[in-house]
């Protein structure tokens, strides 16, 4: 076992690392060295060095910081190299390498490059941190005086999280940027329960929905099964379930829940929930031989192949964004039957795959018509 406290077992693992890294295709890419030089330069290009670029062509800008430079700066950089057109290509590569971020799903990212990845991780520290570990971490008093008690409370105890506050944790500098980085990469998503009506016009609460910042109370101690209830699985035994997919499937099923009935809140926890899509309840739960188990409850208003082809497409989703494609389950079907997927498609296993399934035709259909590319753009 690795301790971080006492350092145990640190230098066994970083020579792993690096035995492991030695062994990677990209670790003996050939780079070109005016990418390198342009790298270099990023990296001393900041805030406290503007007073040394007074002789450089480029200008330093008060709002750079030592941790990131914004694109029209990087792109001035690569241009005294004559590398400017292949900032996207150079960047995506460095990105890839893990030497700095930048991502282009928003403007706002797409307009940071960020050169120290810590910083990035300390602003989502602020918002993610261990309940019980960090207890005096926040400024109370001031929490308090700025009205931003309740707030706090809300984030501790329910895992949503206001604008305010997260404005107030990272004091303006790049919030735009983070609070886009923590939507891309599934950390949070938006809270859009209880929406007013105004005119004719939604007013969508300033909120979002923190996973890991759930409680980690169950739901139900047993399923309500029957007639109309049906259960499918995801099943990583066979590979690993990381830390955090539940989570993030959970900001998916999240926002769907809130576009399909937004007057019908969600019961949320770090290993279970319980949502609503139109009518039908769904009940997710991560189980401790890694899977993780959706019990749709009634299924006359929601077939049960159309949660499943939903719930694959949230799955490829999340390993496409957030896991680099890494993720590998096998689908099972039935409850503790355990029925692989394969062999439940050759049997034409009902309800999965009868006349009205929209896995028997082929087709990746989502309840109520739903266009999942439109509703997966909408999250960015």
């Amino acid at each position: 076992a690795v301790d971080n406290r006492t350092r145990e077992n640190i230098s066994p693992l970083r020579k792993e690392i690096a035995r492991v890294a030695n062994r990677t295709a990209f670790v003996h890419t050939k780079i070109s060295l005016r990418w390198t030089k342009v790298l270099d330069e990023m990296i001393s290009f900041s805030r406290k060095d503007k007073d040394n670029t007074q002789g450089s062509e480029i200008e330093a800008k008060p709002e750079h910081s030592s941790s990131w430079l914004e694109l029209d700066t990087v792109k001035d950089i690569a241009t005294k190299y004559g590398v400017r057109e292949d900032v996207d290509k150079m960047l995506s590569m460095f990105h890839e390498f893990g030497v700095l971020i930048h991502l282009t799903a928003t403007d706002a990212l797409r307009n940071i490059v960020v050169i120290d990845p810590q910083w990035i991780l300390q602003k989502i520290g602020l918002v993610i941190r261990d309940k019980d570990a960090h207890k005096s971490f926040y400024d109370l008093k001031r929490i308090k005086k700025l009205g931003l008690k309740t707030d706090l409370k809300s984030l501790l105890k329910s895992g949503i999280v206001s604008k305010d506050l997260l404005e107030f944790f990272w004091n303006q500098d790049q919030f735009r940027f983070v609070l886009d980085f923590m939507e891309h990469t599934l950390l949070l998503s938006r809270w859009e329960f209880g929406s007013i009506k105004r005119g004719g016009k939604k007013k969508v609460s300033e909120k979002y929905l923190v996973p890991s910042m759930l409680p980690l109370e169950r739901i139900l101690s047993k399923v309500p099964t029957g007639r109309n209830s049906s259960e499918f699985a995801f099943d990583f035994s066979q590979s690993y379930l990381p830390a955090g997919v539940f989570q993030r499937l959970l900001c998916l099923y999240t926002a769907h829940s809130a576009r399909s009935n937004p007057g019908c809140l969600p019961i949320l926890y770090q290993r279970e929930a319980c949502l609503w899509f139109g009518t039908a309840s769904v009940v997710i739960r991560h189980m401790e031989d890694d899977r993780i188990s959706f019990f749709l409850v009634e299924h006359e208003s929601l077939h049960p192949a159309e949660l499943l082809s939903l719930t694959l497409s949230m799955f490829q989703k999340v390993n496409e964004d957030a896991m680099h494609g890494r993720l590998k389950w096998e689908i099972t079907l039935n409850g503790e039957s355990r029925i692989p997927f394969s062999e439940a498609k050759q049997r034409k296993l009902k309800p999965w795959f009868d006349d009205k399934s929209c896995l028997l035709s082929g087709k990746n259909s989502s309840p109520q018509g739903i266009d999942l590319d439109s509703f997966f753009d909408k999250l960015s």
